[in-house]
């Protein structure tokens, strides 16, 4: 059951994927758990479990770009021109999250922003 509950669905979709290698108390158990999933995230609620790898210790995160990004990018509601080896200030939630995830931004602690 752990290994039901703590698989990563970054790495795996659903858990219904795996239901045929499973027993029948496990496979009840992923199906119930796909269920309830499920039910978290709709559409209309703009509710994304999968933002976050770990839940954010701060909204705001100060990264540095790694990778030129040419067009300007909406991170939050502010544009901002991710040039080569600039530094920022920005709302972690979405955009800024996948590009630290893809290391097009490198998010920077408080020792390092020199």
């Amino acid at each position: 059951m752990n290994t039901i509950r703590y698989m990563n669905k970054y790495d795996h979709g659903s858990t219904l994927s795996i239901v045929p290698l499973l027993s029948e108390h496990e496979q009840e158990f992923a199906t119930q758990y796909e269920q309830l999933y499920t039910g978290y995230v709709s559409p209309s609620i703009n509710l994304n479990l999968l933002e976050h790898v770990h839940p954010p210790e701060e909204e705001w995160v100060e990264v540095r770009v790694l990778e030129h990004i040419p067009d300007q990018m909406d991170c939050g509601g502010i544009l901002v021109n991710l040039d080569y080896n600039s530094t920022h200030y920005l709302p972690r939630a979405g955009t800024v999250e996948q590009l630290i995830r893809r290391a097009m931004l490198q998010q920077l602690d408080s020792e390092e922003t020199s």
